[in-house]
């Protein structure tokens, strides 16, 4: 599953690639996502959830990981600002199974891009509301 979980993230990282070809970090034009589609990516985790809870299966953190890293990808691309907190929710579920199973290592490397996640949060959410208080003037 590890290795074939990069047959979508290859396409997604050309597509980001694509999408951000002539941005920098001072044009890049940070959008908000649309609150029907941050509902749909919270229903999906939360059925995926309580699905493998009743039928009492254990996948449902690889899902709810996968799932949210591979839709954080998708938002990256097109520079929505929420991109960095469902990075944060796949992270801190991250923590959990590491945890869980003494990896200590890749512990670690999650509590890191918890760090990432946090602090490009903040940061995008800085820009976005420059944006938006240059549109208003």
């Amino acid at each position: 599953f590890n290795a074939g979980i990069h047959v979508i993230y290859l396409p997604l990282s050309i597509l980001g690639a694509y999408l951000w070809r002539e941005k920098t970090p001072s044009t890049l034009n940070i959008k908000s996502t649309p609150i029907p589609i941050i509902n749909l990516i919270a229903t999906a985790c939360l059925f995926v959830y309580f699905y493998c809870r009743v039928h009492d299966l254990s996948w449902h953190y690889d899902f709810i990981t996968s799932f949210l890293s591979i839709t954080a990808f998708i938002l990256m691309g097109f520079a929505q600002l929420e991109c960095w907190l469902l990075w944060l929710i796949a992270d801190v579920f991250y923590l959990h199974l590491y945890s869980s199973q003494a990896l200590f290592y890749s512990l670690f490397k999650s509590l890191f891009y918890c760090l990432i996640a946090t602090t490009s949060f903040i940061l995008w959410k800085k820009k976005y509301l420059t944006g938006l208080e240059n549109e208003t003037t």
